[in-house]
């Protein structure tokens, strides 16, 4: 890899990602060696990633001809690093069924909560309303209850 002055990237593949038929495949071991020739900056990011199967993929970069994490989109760093398709505007500014579901439940407790509290202000006031008031004539002093049918004492 030679330094240059734009964003340059190089991806390369272990052996078993395209292996050849008339080798046996043993396990996958890179080894990257960094030799400066003059000062730099080196920067090493991996991802790992998948062979498209029959069924396609949830997150696909075309240009490696992989899959990788649905969990790597929208993370603000381009894994897919010619297409950007893990970091896509159509991508990235859906909102997640999670939070539409959370935010929809979080609105129909709170209007609930806020009937159920107007209500019950209702219900209150209204009982208030309600004092027995006893009639003006119970407590005057002419007038006395008849006790056992006999006539009032005057």
């Amino acid at each position: 890899f030679c330094p240059s002055e734009n964003d340059h990237y190089e991806s390369f593949f272990t052996q078993s990602w395209k292996p050849d038929p008339t080798r046996d495949i043993e396990a996958d071991l890179t080894f990257l060696e960094y030799i400066f020739n003059e000062p730099g900056q080196f920067e090493v990011n991996w991802i790992e990633v998948t062979r498209p199967k029959s069924k396609p993929c949830s997150l696909e970069c075309p240009e490696l001809e992989a899959c990788i994490g649905e969990d790597l989109a929208c993370d603000g760093i381009r894994h897919c690093p010619v297409s950007g398709n893990d970091e896509t505007p159509e991508r990235c500014n859906q909102l997640p069924l999670l939070t539409i579901a959370i935010s929809s439940t979080a609105a129909v407790a709170l209007v609930t909560l806020l009937v159920l509290v107007i209500l019950l202000r209702y219900k209150l006031v209204k009982s208030k309303d309600k004092t027995v008031i006893p009639p003006p004539d119970m407590y005057r002093n002419d007038c006395k209850q008849t006790l056992n049918n006999k006539a009032p004492v005057r």
